[in-house]
């Protein structure tokens, strides 16, 4: 039995600056999130009162959804542009310690060495509102 897909208007109005074929192609990602919503998750934040809200990223956006596993609802709370880079599935949102909120940026360069930073993160922007 699929969820039912709650979109926050706000989200909606996003949608509907977008190109049409982004919009369709984001809307047919809605479809897939209603029949398997937990496997889209690419990852994972709390909300204000400790909620685990769900992020997929799909088609340069970042897509915030929480599940309500009690009223069967998959409840879209915003749509943010992600940033462009190539993107696998991390298990946890990734620690980039150029972030002035992370670390001091002149032991970015000895912390790089040390760790492999290919995968891919929402943007510096959307970090710090996330942080």
């Amino acid at each position: 039995m699929d969820y039912r897909l709650l979109v926050d208007l706000e989200a909606l109005a996003v949608l509907d600056g977008m190109p049409k074929r982004t919009r369709k192609s984001l809307l047919e990602h809605f479809v897939r999130l209603r029949s398997t919503p937990d496997r889209h998750s690419d990852f994972h934040e709390q909300d204000r009162i400790g909620r685990r809200v769900e992020i997929s990223v799909f088609a340069g956006y970042a897509i915030h959804y929480w599940i309500d596993f009690a009223d069967r609802h998959i409840k879209v709370l915003a749509i943010k542009p992600a940033d462009r880079q190539e993107r696998t599935r991390p298990s946890l949102m990734p620690y980039d310690p150029t972030h002035p909120v992370n670390g001091d940026v002149a032991d970015a360069d000895e912390i790089r060495e040390k760790f492999d930073f290919t995968q891919g993160w929402i943007d510096a922007r959307w970090q710090s509102a996330v942080r």
